[in-house]
């Protein structure tokens, strides 16, 4: 039999690292290094690129956690091989993981990774379910709900607000934090806005974060070029988030592909209303009508961002009980242990080889 050993060094492989991002991944690998950090535990972050992990040199890990299933494949199994005595963590973290596991190439290398771990999470249970489903031979993943755990800083902050000078006052918000693609369906939430205020509403779309498409970043410029509602603000600082949410009048959220997006947690948090896309992960975070809305076509869409842009007591109501929600919810020390205990456990399970 073997005895699970509590960790002491943490390698945690990400398609995004904080040091460069505040979309994506990014968000849970500061959680996760930030607390087993205070906690006494030596980490190091590696960011997966195409060809290439920064390996940090005569540094062997406990457990080498792979944030994300096929993004990271290559790398992760990369590190494993480099150290076969640590347990090799998966983390079903991608915003679109139906596409990756559908999709034939991409299931393939997702399937080298799960195949090799020893443990392997999920962030609801809706992606619990699939990854189940796909990998029937693997044992169910276990369920750790994501966290929040926003940091402010008067700089940051700063520039948030320097961003932000352009739109009037007195006027509604809504704010789409993401790293956009033809996914996040930037032009769908413009349409929205266009129509309510054609309908007599003074309100502004707020674009926050990088364009990680060519073809999104042309249409996001000349959108915000065209209409002096649209105001196009570029990657703000992660600490200057609190800023941009306290402007808002709601959080609009029309991706078609980001399940668990860490912008909605950050948004009930803090008390902003959210509108989101009804999707699997997201009915796991918010019940409509009770901490947001949530809409299943452009009609309700329209519903949803005309009773936020004129109705003060509507707005109230969610604010309360998505702040409530958040607090109740998603701890960031609960989440830290749920990790540690996969961490541990899996130091008692037998390797998995390919």
């Amino acid at each position: 039999m073997t005895t699970a050993r509590a960790p002491k060094r943490i390698w945690l492989v990400a398609p995004e690292v904080p040091a460069r991002h505040v979309y994506g991944t990014a968000p849970l690998v500061e959680r996760l290094a930030n607390g087993l950090r205070a906690r006494g535990l030596e980490v190091a972050i590696g960011e997966a690129r195409r060809g290439h992990v920064s390996m940090p040199a005569t540094w062997a890990p406990d457990v080498i956690h792979a944030i994300d299933l096929w993004r990271v494949s290559p790398y992760a199994r990369m590190c494993a091989d480099l150290h076969p005595h640590a347990h090799l963590v998966a983390t079903a973290a991608s915003s679109s993981l139906d596409c990756d596991l559908a999709d034939p190439t991409t299931l393939a290398v997702a399937k080298k990774l799960v195949d090799r771990a020893k443990a392997i999470t999920a962030q609801h249970a809706q992606a619990r379910k699939l990854v189940s489903r796909t990998f029937p031979e693997r044992p169910i993943p276990e369920l750790v709900e994501p966290a929040v755990d926003l940091k402010e800083t008067k700089s940051a902050g700063d520039i948030a607000t320097v961003r932000m000078k352009d739109i009037p006052q007195n006027e509604r918000v809504f704010l789409m934090l993401a790293g956009f693609t033809q996914r996040t369906e930037p032009r769908l939430a413009l349409e929205a806005v266009a129509h309510l205020r054609g309908e007599g509403v003074p309100c502004n779309l707020a674009y926050a974060g990088p364009c990680l498409e060519g073809r999104t970043r042309v249409f996001m410029k000349a959108a915000a070029s065209m209409y002096g509602f649209v105001h196009d603000l570029g990657e703000v600082p992660h600490a200057g988030v609190p800023t941009l949410l306290r402007r808002a009048t709601a959080l609009l959220q029309t991706s078609v592909g980001e399940s668990v997006p860490d912008a909605i947690l950050e948004a009930l948090s803090l008390g902003v209303p959210v509108i989101a896309r009804e999707r699997d992960g997201v009915r796991g975070l918010i019940r409509d009508g009770r901490e947001g809305l949530l809409y299943r076509d452009e009609a309700g869409l329209g519903r949803a961002l005309k009773l936020l842009a004129t109705d003060e007591e509507a707005r109230s109501v969610l604010s309360v009980r998505g702040r409530e929600t958040a607090e109740a919810r998603f701890n960031p020390a609960r989440e830290l242990d749920d990790y540690l205990a996969i961490y541990q456990a899996a130091g008692s399970i037998p390797a998995n080889q390919e």
